[in-house]
């Protein structure tokens, strides 16, 4: 059994779907999440923000955090409380990278018309190879642009930016968080939503960077759900185990560094397997001194 009250889980942006949380209102726990834009509820939230009415909340290491109440959104059969939230850095960062590809994809526009008005032998320009390219420049943004190619008269047309890249532009960054958290103030959910850092950094050691790794299979069935939650579980206890013997300023990617370096050389002397780590240099030894693990360094 177990005297929890209040537990609080917090489900990040693969969680997004609207049977998840009409189930998650079944349970007694109360809910964090963040959700997609995809959601019409959450994109009208998202377009009408205005984002001087946010508020500073906290800083972490992707800048300052602006958070703001954004009333109530349909998500499934049920409405939640909204919150937004963005990182000043993170946001300038995205536009700053649309910024980029704008540029790039003018210039690409501009070097396509003369390719077409030059007329040169070879392959013949088509839409569908124009479109190809807008696409690898543009990704996600592709949408914004409009422009038209006349294969008759061979002629490409660029026609602008439309609305959707000055909403994509303005809303830069800008993360919707939903809870049933009534209560808490909108800088709490947004410090519990994005507190999960700290244990999806542990989950991604356990992944990859261990000695076993627990690399998430995709299973269906109950009893290997159960059997993955299980090493999953091991896996955590083994890295609070190391973190408990580590360095206190050994960060978790000194951490995953030195697992990634490390190498296990296995000879056969005498009949017998000797097992030795190679790969030793300033990042793997503090690892390796407080893990005592000095009989397996190479003699």
């Amino acid at each position: 059994g177990s005297d929890l009250e209040e537990v609080t889980i917090v489900f990040d942006r693969g969680f997004d779907d609207g049977d998840n949380y009409d189930l998650s209102r079944l349970s007694e726990s109360h809910i964090v999440a963040g959700v997609k834009k995809n959601w019409k509820s959450v994109k009208a939230k998202i377009d009408a923000a205005d984002l001087d009415e946010f508020q500073l909340s906290h800083e972490t290491e992707h800048g300052k955090c602006y958070v703001k109440d954004s009333g109530r959104v349909q998500i499934g059969k049920g409405k939640w409380r909204i919150v937004l939230s963005y990182h000043d850095t993170t946001r300038e960062k995205i536009r700053k990278k649309m910024e980029e590809a704008r540029s790039e994809t003018e210039d690409l526009l501009e070097h396509l018309r003369e390719k077409i008005e030059r007329r040169r032998r070879g392959r013949p320009i088509t839409k569908g190879g124009i479109e190809k390219e807008l696409k690898k420049v543009l990704g996600k943004w592709y949408g914004c642009l409009d422009w038209s190619f006349d294969s008759g008269e061979r002629s490409l047309e660029f026609e602008g930016w439309n609305e959707e890249w000055n909403r994509y532009y303005e809303t830069a960054g800008v993360h919707a968080i939903i809870t049933e958290h009534e209560d808490w103030s909108p800088s709490k959910v947004a410090r519990t939503y994005f507190g999960r850092k700290n244990i999806e950094d542990m989950f991604h050691l356990t992944k990859k960077a261990l000695v076993v790794p627990v690399e998430p299979p995709y299973v269906k069935e109950d009893h290997l759900v159960r059997a993955h939650l299980f090493l999953v579980f091991v896996g955590l206890l083994c890295y609070q185990y190391l973190r408990r013997k580590l360095p206190n300023d050994m960060s978790e990617k000194d951490v995953k560094r030195a697992f990634d370096k490390l190498d296990m050389t296995v000879a056969i002397e005498e009949n017998t397997p000797q097992f030795k780590l190679s790969n030793i240099d300033n990042d793997t030894l503090p690892l390796l001194e407080s893990l005592e693990l000095g009989k397996f360094l190479p003699e």
